[in-house]
């Protein structure tokens, strides 16, 4: 829309916020169902599914006591839980599709319900293997969806919320298995636990370090093996016909016995060589077993301690067949023994089929030590202060030079507070609580009262802590003289503050349920009037700052989490949330006034392909946000000169719409700089462009473009540039950059904000 100006005669362009939000949005197909036949089909799925669950289990029992369940788990773990890794990082998909770690963990447990004496001893054909794979799948289904039963009976609405609020944490339990990537989760596990190392070393003969590595040389060595075999094989597989297939198979496979002309003159005559692959390929699983086989001697050399910590370490990890004979299978999807004992010790040898168990589970394994020799309050107190420290460290390395106090102590009505970690950089006062306390098994399951108290001591309580000191800022900022004397004592540049950013960590990962705000304040676990904090795992927290590795990102990304957590209802984790920021910078306006509901579960996978590809030894490019390069460099440029308000100008710039808004409005730039060139003698000529974000936005940006020759006139023209949009719209302030027409290289001639002039008393 062009307007005329009051004085200057100049003109102007208004950019309005885009529908285009950079990803695929798509409407959930059941939105287009009845609500009440949805519910009745869910119902029926619940119910039908409580009738097949105890036949499917049986079927899975009766498959274990004909075949070899050692044989059948290998082979399961093999194709569905190992991944492909090339030039371009890693696969994000096994050869079996949709097969997890919680299904073998599963068929692990069932295993362990049998003695040894009960267990079938030959190898499974693939027909079994298949029936295998997909009745895991429908047990876990089946599980899942006939707690829709229980939801249906209860009647009290809020009830009902909070037994929707259960089945996100125990949809979280049963699925999703990782806290954080593979080098993230050891490093962090040493540093953590290494300082348990003396006392359970005199409990056990073996201290936390000694675990860790150990464990870790284990799942080097399971990878190792299964990559020899892979390469062997596809060696074997690259003969072109029959006869030098099964000679290769014969001479170059391990353990092949028998006559290779024996076995070819066996083969019926319309049997292709793909078929005989296969039955290669059938005949070299039997040995799969053997990748799981943990070689007490071999690990003791790759990490330098004796087979005798190496074997009481795999036997403190792991469960004879039979030892869960009286255990709930029920229990199991949501407190599976497995995640504290991921090894079976058979016949004298110690099984290992996924060892990643062990690092997915480190924290209850460590727990579970901990505990037992005797040090769980020390180990509490590890916790706690590890996470601070740590926390510290990676605030410190993404803003560099922030002013940092950690215990902040302050006062209200004779009543003492303490804040984990308070900071200052430029014009952003930054509070982060730190909060150690670990998940318990009851939580994990979903039990009402322990969920209510996790949520209390890990959101609600921190959330709370972090929204008092906020309000003692703004209040001081209003003149209040007793806020004011506390925020002094703390150290804060009250009249360089204009944003406050809140953040919470842990250690356990609790992102699904944290972020479900509306929910929680429907079920009465969270007031209404409090403004929760996003709460991030600490192992997610550094991703975060990796990631968003310029300061403004990082600071924005925090900013902007908490508003979105409370203006929509979202479903995924925190690296969803990430993958989600990086592709729309949380401009999704439209979606906010839709009032719609979303599910971003698969947005992390540019983040994982990245790390995952790190661990595997391939570098990749790391993901970034969809910014334009143009706006990028303004962003880098303000810091680099630090500007002063520099954090405020870039979160307010990174702010104003989606990437494809920033597209349009830099080409429009370039067409106003074209019309400033031509016509900048007409005192009406059209000269700035101005962005107005949503109304929620504190800011407006106004691009002023300028020749040389109207150097001296430039302030006069942008401050009734500022006047004008003061007197338009509702902002706090409003970011003028001025870009010169011959020096268009530059990101920007000048940068500055606007605020609107007080009215005379």
């Amino acid at each position: 829309m062009k307007r005329k100006l009051k004085s200057k005669r100049r003109k102007d362009k208004h950019i309005k916020n885009p529908k285009n939000l950079g990803f695929t949005a798509f409407e959930h197909p059941f939105n287009k169902i009845d609500k009440d036949v949805l519910k009745k089909a869910f119902l029926s799925t619940g119910q039908e599914s409580s009738k097949k669950f105890p036949a499917i289990l049986q079927s899975l029992l009766g498959h274990f006591r004909t075949w070899y369940p050692p044989f059948i788990i290998s082979t399961i773990a093999t194709y569905g839980l190992q991944v492909g890794v090339g030039d371009e990082g890693v696969s994000s998909q096994g050869f079996i599709e949709n097969m997890q770690q919680h299904h073998v963990e599963m068929l692990q447990a069932l295993a362990l319900t049998l003695p040894h004496a009960e267990w079938g001893s030959e190898p499974a054909p693939p027909k079994v293997i298949q029936q295998v794979i997909d009745q895991a799948g429908e047990l876990a289904e089946a599980f899942m969806y006939r707690r829709f039963v229980a939801m249906d009976e209860e009647r009290d609405e809020q009830q009902r919320v909070v037994l929707a609020l259960q089945e996100r944490l125990r949809a979280h339990t049963q699925m999703v298995r990782n806290w954080g990537y593979f080098s993230a989760v050891v490093r962090i596990s040493k540093e953590m636990y290494g300082a348990l190392d003396q006392d359970l070393s005199s409990h056990f003969g073996f201290s936390a370090t000694d675990m860790i590595e150990v464990s870790k040389a284990l799942l080097t060595s399971f990878e190792r093996r299964a990559n020899q075999r892979w390469t062997v094989l596809r060696d074997i597989f690259r003969a072109s016909t029959t006869e030098q297939l099964v000679r290769d198979f014969y001479a170059k496979y391990p353990d092949v016995e028998g006559d290779p002309s024996e076995f070819l003159a066996g083969i019926p005559k319309d049997v292709t060589t793909q078929m005989v692959k296969y039955r290669l390929l059938a005949h070299a699983d039997i040995a799969l077993v053997k990748l799981g086989i943990a070689d007490a001697d071999e690990l003791a050399e790759l990490t330098g301690r004796t087979s005798e910590v190496v074997g009481q370490i795999l036997g403190k990890l792991s469960l004879r067949p039979g030892d869960l004979c009286a255990e709930q299978i029920d229990s199991f999807f949501l407190a599976n023994p497995i995640w504290i004992s991921p090894g079976m010790k058979i016949a004298g040898e110690f099984f290992f089929p996924t060892p990643q168990i062990i690092f997915s589970h480190i924290h209850p394994i460590m727990n579970a030590l901990a505990e037992a020799a005797g040090v769980k309050t020390k180990l509490e107190r590890r916790r706690a202060t590890f996470l601070e420290a740590k926390v510290k460290e990676v605030v410190e390395r993404a803003l560099p030079g922030i002013s940092l106090t950690t215990n902040a102590k302050w006062e209200v009505d004779g009543k003492i507070f303490e804040t984990d970690l308070l900071g200052q950089i430029d014009r952003v006062a930054f509070i982060v609580e730190a909060k150690s306390a670990a998940l318990t098994p009851q939580g994990l399951r979903g039990a009402p009262d322990r969920v209510k108290r996790h949520v209390r001591d890990l959101v609600v309580s921190p959330a709370q802590q972090s929204f008092r000191l906020e309000q003692i800022i703004l209040q001081a900022k209003a003149g209040d003289p007793s806020s004011f004397g506390i925020v002094s004592s703390l150290g804060l540049v009250l009249g360089d503050i204009d944003i406050v950013i809140r953040v919470s960590v842990t250690l356990d990962d609790f992102s699904t349920i944290c972020s479900a705000e509306n929910e929680l304040k429907a079920a009465g676990w969270v007031p209404q009037d409090l403004r929760l904090a996003p709460t991030l795992g600490l192992a997610d927290f550094e991703v975060v700052a990796d990631i968003l590795d310029e300061p403004a990102y990082f600071l924005h990304y925090l900013a902007e989490r908490e508003r979105v957590q409370k203006s929509i209802d979202i479903f995924g984790d925190e690296l969803d949330y990430l993958g989600f920021y990086l592709q729309t910078g949380f401009n999704i306006f439209s979606l906010e006034e839709a009032g719609v509901a979303l599910a971003i579960t698969e947005m992390s996978q540019a983040i994982d392909h990245y790390y995952c590809s790190i661990d595997a030894g391939v570098e990749v490019r790391k993901p970034s946000p969809k910014i334009h390069s143009q706006l990028a460099r303004i962003i880098q440029e303000i810091r680099r000169r630090n500007a002063r308000s520099w954090t405020s100008m870039s979160l307010d710039m990174l702010s104003m719409g989606s990437a494809e808004e920033q597209d349009l409005l830099f080409s429009e730039l370039e067409i106003l700089r074209e019309n400033v060139r031509k016509n900048y003698i007409d005192p009406k000529h059209l000269c700035s462009l101005v962005v107005s974000p949503p109304a929620h936005r504190a800011a407006c940006v106004i691009f002023y473009v300028y020749p040389e020759v109207l150097s001296n006139q430039r302030q006069d023209i942008v401050s009734q540039l500022a006047g004008d949009a003061f007197a338009e719209q509702n902002r706090t302030r409003c970011i003028i950059v001025g870009r010169k027409i011959e020096e268009w290289h530059r990101p920007y001639q000048f940068i500055g904000i606007a605020m609107p002039q007080k009215a005379s008393p």
